[in-house]
């Protein structure tokens, strides 16, 4: 904020505004995620910080949406779990971050998250972290009351929104932080560490519907003065905006996922193992790319967080494309019956219902930071039960 006196501009920053910016310095987050964490920390030439954006790219069934459950997996963890071992009782490092997940569900018309899919997840992880600590003294696994407890625990600490259009989806964002601190995202004792924004493609084609709508528009009303011609809605620039002002208040770690509408045509510069780096549906100025050398706009160097222009905007810090496992080629010998037991492996995720056990592995992560450079890859493996990366 700048305020004017005898002719003279002072800038000043709110307790909140700098306190994030603290954080922002002093605070970089981790994601549990072990090749990812070592590129973003330690070959990055700008290490991960609180309020950072991270982009997931990449094409249908390449894991992106398994990748953000295994995200919003390590953050409502609980830091320690305490286990009882015999007579008495243990406390173990569980590995989690204790922190509140908002969920914008942008797929509801479709396939839409899956609750039983994370609680899954939480039951893998939590059954093997406390069999780690009682095999070793010949005990059993927990018992199904005291997993579904923990589950639960860990599951009041999410927060999952519907959304049908990219103006909801800016207008949830923009209202989050005062819905945060009035203390119905959670009870004042924990962080909202993660905001995650899934299937946003999901609306491109209503926001290229708007676009064209408003070119049109401005055609129309060319000759006629500004005062009298129509306000266009930007969804685009709403939504910018909205994440520039939960940057700043809250400052989460931001990650919004993306379909590839047109794979057969790719960006220009491959990855270095000659994997594709796919083009972007949403555009500057109202969305930014990570092939930018800089942001939209210069940031504030007192507040990281804080951009100088106005309307605020933000900038992606590091992007994920993910590339699934080639497709096997048939080969001599090879039978139908062969292919068909093999194809049970070859797909992401899984069927609770029916009881159909899928496996994906070798999907490769490549990693790039600001300006499109690469970082580097990992890579992720998805089955019925579990994520590993």
């Amino acid at each position: 904020m700048e305020t004017t006196l005898l002719g003279s501009t002072t800038t000043t920053t709110s307790g909140l505004e700098l306190f994030n910016s603290i954080r922002y310095e002093t605070s970089p987050p981790v994601t549990f995620i072990h090749g990812l964490d070592h590129l973003l920390h330690t070959e990055a030439t700008e290490a991960l910080h609180r309020g950072d954006v991270i982009e997931l790219q990449g094409v249908t069934g390449s894991g992106k949406t398994q990748l953000l459950y295994k995200f919003a997996l390590n953050s409502l963890l609980p830091k320690k779990l305490h286990v009882r071992l015999e007579r008495e009782v243990v406390e173990i490092e569980l590995g989690g971050k204790e922190e509140f997940v908002c969920w914008m569900d942008c797929t509801s018309s479709t396939r839409g998250f899956d609750i039983n899919r994370l609680s899954t997840l939480l039951e893998t992880y939590l059954v093997q972290s406390i069999n780690h600590y009682r095999r070793p003294k010949g005990l059993g696994a927990p018992t199904t009351q005291e997993v579904d407890s923990l589950i639960d625990e860990c599951l009041t600490r999410l927060h999952v929104f519907s959304l049908t259009s990219t103006i909801q989806l800016a207008s949830t964002l923009q209202t989050l932080p005062d819905w945060f601190k009035s203390g119905k995202g959670g009870d004042g004792s924990e962080d909202l560490g993660m905001v995650i924004i899934d299937g946003m493609t999901e609306f491109a084609w209503s926001d290229q519907y708007e676009r064209q709508q408003a070119q049109q528009l401005s055609k129309t009303s060319s000759s006629s003065t500004s005062s009298s011609s129509p306000r266009i809605l930007d969804s685009l620039k709403h939504f910018s905006q909205a994440i520039a002002n939960l940057r700043l208040q809250l400052s989460p770690l931001i990650l919004i996922s993306q379909w590839v509408l047109v794979p057969s045509r790719p960006h220009s510069i491959p990855s270095q193992a000659k994997h594709p780096f796919y083009k972007p549906h949403f555009r500057p100025p109202s969305y930014p790319l990570i092939t930018d050398l800089s942001p939209p706009s210069a940031l504030n160097p007192s507040n990281p967080l804080l951009p100088h222009s106005k309307p605020p905007v933000f900038s992606i810090d590091f992007h994920l494309t993910l590339h699934p496992a080639p497709k096997p080629v048939f080969r001599k010998g090879i039978t139908v019956g062969m292919v068909l037991k093999e194809g049970r492996k070859g797909f992401v995720g899984g069927n609770r219902r029916t009881g159909e056990k899928r496996l994906t592995e070798g999907i490769v992560v490549v990693v790039r930071e600001k300006g499109g450079q690469e970082v580097g890859n990992f890579e992720l493996s998805v089955s019925e039960d579990d994520v590993i990366a």
